[in-house]
């Protein structure tokens, strides 16, 4: 009977010991605790246009990107901010140098300082093309030379005949068009431009703390869910995965165009 008692007694006397420092314990939170991703911060991404950008769709297609990248990252904020060259080069000024930055070819390459000293390198992300805009009734356009196209503008107020333009202005002539405010019109693809290549780059001065998830933007950027939201604003992505379903034939020929003509490289820049 002795012996029996003896692990009782034992139990008795060093439980309160083992307990102790458990009773208050919360395994659970603990865990979710060391789950989650240490605090980083802001992230800032400066998207440079030469028009006034602040309604821009690829502005907000980047804003929509930066949502659902940090989204369900504990302490990780990506803070996108649409700016005009002028725009960035006072900010630039003020001594604020951004995360990443979204440029064109056209950007004047002093506001790409953060990017590098003389050689920016950044990797294409979408792009645009040019086509040729005319009315067929009134001309035939292989029969065309540079010299005879005018503006959109020009062409929306019936001055000209035909006029050259990227997607962008295209899209616009368009819903003046559906809105009675320009004439019919026809449109012929006329090649890609290296100029209308868009671009992502890392800043130099990057916090080390936020490169991996600066780097994770970028491959969001990239990825084919968010490629193929590209082709809903008429732009042309880069990723060969991604199926360009869009509405009008000519984006179509003009988005092959584009591919054929190698301007969407990882290599060049700046």
């Amino acid at each position: 009977m002795l012996l029996l008692l003896i692990p009782q007694v034992l139990f008795l006397v060093y439980s309160p010991g083992f307990f102790a420092g458990r009773l208050d314990s919360d395994p659970y939170s603990e865990w979710m605790q060391f789950e989650r991703e240490a605090p980083v911060g802001v992230i800032t991404v400066w998207h440079i246009v030469g028009f006034k950008p602040f309604v821009g769709s690829l502005g907000n297609w980047l804003k929509d990107t930066a949502n659902a990248y940090s989204s369900d990252r504990f302490g990780i904020y990506i803070e996108v901010s649409s700016f005009t060259p002028e725009e960035a080069a006072e900010q630039l000024e003020r001594g604020v140098c951004p995360d990443l930055i979204s440029f064109s070819d056209e950007c004047p390459i002093e506001l790409l300082q953060c990017l590098g000293a003389e050689e920016v390198s950044a990797l294409p992300y979408c792009a645009s093309g040019k086509v040729l805009v005319y009315d067929p009734e009134k001309c035939d356009p292989t029969l065309l030379n540079e010299s005879v196209r005018g503006t959109a503008d020009e062409f929306k107020k019936g001055k000209v005949v035909c006029c050259e333009c990227d997607i962008r202005g295209a899209g616009d002539l368009l819903r003046a068009q559906l809105n009675g405010k320009c004439p019919y019109f026809e449109v012929e693809p006329i090649g890609a431009d290296a100029k209308l290549v868009q671009r992502i780059g890392v800043s130099k001065y990057i916090d080390e703390a936020k490169l991996p998830y600066a780097l994770g933007f970028i491959d969001a950027v990239l990825s084919e869910s968010r490629q193929s939201a590209l082709v809903s604003i008429g732009l042309i992505p880069v990723n060969s995965g991604v199926g360009t379903d869009y509405e009008f034939d000519w984006l179509v020929r003009l988005s092959e165009l584009v591919a054929e003509s190698g301007v969407l490289s990882a290599e060049g820049g700046q």
